[in-house]
Order: structure tokens, then sequence, then C-alpha cells
């Protein structure tokens, strides 16, 4: 019997769970790999995987929200009253 070292392919529903966990690189070199070539075949989880990238990084800028002056001061004085 001989031993070959190919990837198993991974599924879309495998991806889709572990997107968030191979975008902050919290994977062995393997597994990546594995995604990788998952990415590189499938065009919808390409696209997901595009579009989550880009929000992470406008929710991830520091400018991509400006908020009020004393913004938090009011909604936290809103929260406390709600708990009233």
């Amino acid at each position: 019997m001989q031993v070959t070292s190919q990837l198993v392919a991974i599924d879309c529903r495998a991806v889709r769970q572990d997107l968030v966990n191979y975008m902050e690189g919290d994977f062995p070199p393997a597994l990546r790999a594995k995604i990788d070539e998952h990415l590189h075949a499938c065009s919808q989880c390409a696209a997901l995987y595009a579009g989550s990238s880009n929000i992470a990084l406008l929710l991830g800028h520091q400018s991509a929200f400006q908020l009020p002056q004393g913004f938090s001061l009011r909604l936290h004085d809103r929260l406390q009253a709600s708990l009233r």
C-alpha cells in the first residue's frame, strides 16, 4: 500500500465555518493549504472570503466610523436609563 501526501479536498461548508480563523491565520499550514486550494477553485467561497476580508478591513480601520462627540456618554446614559 502506497501512502500519498496529496491533500484531501475540503468542502464549502467547512470553509465557510472556518473562514474567520483562516483570515486570522489560526490554522496549521496543511489546513491553510486545503482552504487556499478550495478558494482558488470555488468562486462562491472566494467571493465570500473577499467580501468578508473587505468588511474586516473597514471595521478594523480607525477612521471607518467617526462617532459624534459625546456619543459614548449619551449611549451609556440611555442604557442606564433603560435598566431602571
